[in-house]
């Protein structure tokens, strides 16, 4: 009987899938694209500072990297691809068929030349800025949304879809 113990004891784990060390103490995480957003939202309102210095951020990353098929990078002109944080968080919960992440940035826009112009509320990304003429490009976050119409994948069904987008 102490051999059988002993076997199981040993064999048992090796045919059990993987459980991480949480779940084995008996917690269940199952975060969603809003779990997400909702922690990210209320970091913002705790230190806006840092956040939006996080955000913010890019680095330059490889090919490799720039071709996987969840994290979402940014292509630029000279060629190369930069990461933020956010095309890693986008990378957790997937892509939708047209390849983007469902959580979104929503951030502000800033006069490339000088941040304190007052831009009208039509300014757009990549337009020329009306007091100087360069470009509009991206500011500071200023809150982050899940972008329902993102989560539907091919072959979610109706219920678990329901489940992931309350």
């Amino acid at each position: 009987m102490k051999l059988v113990r002993w076997l199981a004891d040993r064999l048992v784990p090796l045919l059990t899938p993987y459980q991480s060390p949480a779940a084995r103490i008996g917690y269940s995480i199952q975060t969603t694209p809003q779990d997400c957003v909702d922690m990210l939202n209320s970091a913002l309102a705790a230190d806006p500072d840092a956040v939006k210095k996080l955000f913010k951020h890019r680095v330059y990353c490889n090919d490799e990297l720039g071709e996987h098929p969840t994290i979402q990078v940014k292509s630029h002109d000279d060629g190369k691809c930069s990461v933020s944080i956010l095309g890693f968080l986008n990378g957790l919960f997937g892509i939708d068929a047209d390849g983007w992440g469902c959580i979104a940035g929503i951030f502000g826009l800033v006069c490339a030349d000088d941040a304190r112009h007052e831009l009208p509320d039509d300014a757009t990304y990549g337009d020329d800025c009306p007091h100087c003429g360069d470009e509009i490009t991206t500011g500071d976050v200023q809150e982050f949304k899940v972008l329902k119409e993102r989560l539907r994948r091919p072959g979610v069904d109706d219920e678990a879809f329901a489940k992931i987008s309350k």
